[in-house]
């Protein structure tokens, strides 16, 4: 099966695996979690992880088919940011961006997206990488690392207001994101899960 290229594909195959993970189906969980009659996001996660032991992103999962079904779908809290940020000179930077959202949540079902207006983040336990195209020319994958850490030819030390993000790698291709800038990518994950 392909890797998935996008939020919304991601989805889709968690919804498809939710079954075989837990026993039951996506419906039959979401049945479940409208009976508890809880209409805040957090509070849905928190109560389906403790009352039923899912995994944060399932939990999470299963409180947008309830709360907000259509972003299963779209696959963006606020898809208007991500098409207003990547249009005109930056267009062509949209794939890079696809990329690193799509390989990013792969890789644990804790980890979430958040979309600002001028950047997006991946975040477990807390923030561990921004993408951000922050010239006309680059998507930055801004980590927070280990501040010793190095490894990668591409991987610069930089200063920003967050002082726990330290490091960056500007990509220019999608050709760019090979195995290597995975591998920081879910050094960053890890270090942050604690």
């Amino acid at each position: 099966m392909p890797a998935p290229v996008s939020p919304q594909e991601t989805f889709q195959i968690m919804i498809g695996n939710i079954l075989k993970k837990t026993g039951k189906d996506f419906a039959s969980w979401v049945r479940l979690a409208q009976d508890s009659e809880i209409t805040k996001f957090k509070a849905l996660t928190d109560y389906m992880k403790s009352s039923y032991g899912l995994t944060h992103g399932y939990a999470q999962l299963v409180a947008w088919g309830v709360l907000d079904p259509e972003r299963l779908h779209v696959g963006l809290r606020e898809p208007k940011f991500v098409e207003e940020l990547y249009t005109g000179k930056k267009a062509h930077l949209r794939p890079i961006y696809e990329r690193l959202i799509s390989e990013g949540l792969k890789m644990g079902e804790d980890i979430e997206l958040i979309i600002c207006k001028t950047y997006s983040s991946l975040r477990s336990r807390s923030q561990f990488a921004i993408i951000a195209p922050r010239t006309n020319s680059y998507v930055d994958l801004e980590l927070v690392l280990p501040e010793e850490y190095s490894g990668h030819e591409g991987l610069t030390p930089f200063k920003t207001s967050n002082p726990k993000f330290r490091h960056r790698i500007r990509i220019g291709a999608v050709e760019q994101i090979d195995e290597e800038v995975l591998s920081i990518l879910r050094t960053a994950w890890e270090f942050n899960r604690g």
